[in-house]
């Protein structure tokens, strides 16, 4: 297995739904058959969008971690996320709930459409302190800075 660490500005690439990062990820390429490699991006957290989604990979016959490749990977990392968060959020529309996170302790909590008025509405925490929406702006910029993407 080949592996480089990638930096790049951010512009057009999806945050990790792990961690937040936008900006350092790591190419890898490995032999997937006698004549062939697979090369892919992860996030420098470990998330990897491709893991189990067959034929997400990049194939090619020398495996090359190149500008073009990684690009090309990039963009399939970009595709994958872009699913995989349209697909929680059918997911909670199909549950009919929404999901909310603690401003202060991070903590998740599916709230009931019933309950849920608006995004500018929030619930209180266990830990005593506000919930509010998790695709909220303010929760992101939390989750942002709590995985040090800052």
């Amino acid at each position: 297995m080949a592996l480089i660490t990638v930096r790049v500005n951010g512009d057009g690439v999806e945050p990790c739904p792990s961690c937040g990062n936008n900006t350092q990820f790591v190419a890898k390429s490995m032999q997937s058959c006698e004549d062939s490699c697979e090369v892919w991006v992860e996030c420098q957290c470990g998330y990897d969008p491709t893991l189990d989604v067959i034929g997400s990979r990049l194939e090619c016959v020398w495996g090359t971690l190149d500008k073009g490749n990684v690009g090309a990977c990039l963009s399939s990392w970009n595709e994958l996320i872009q699913l995989n968060s349209k697909q929680q959020i059918k997911g909670h529309i199909m549950s009919k709930t929404i999901p909310y996170t603690c401003t202060d302790c991070l903590s998740q909590t599916d709230i009931s459409y019933d309950v849920h008025n608006d995004d500018s509405m929030y619930v209180e925490c266990a830990c005593g302190e506000r919930c509010a929406p998790t695709d909220s702006s303010e929760i992101q910029e939390k989750l942002i800075q709590y995985n040090g993407a800052y």
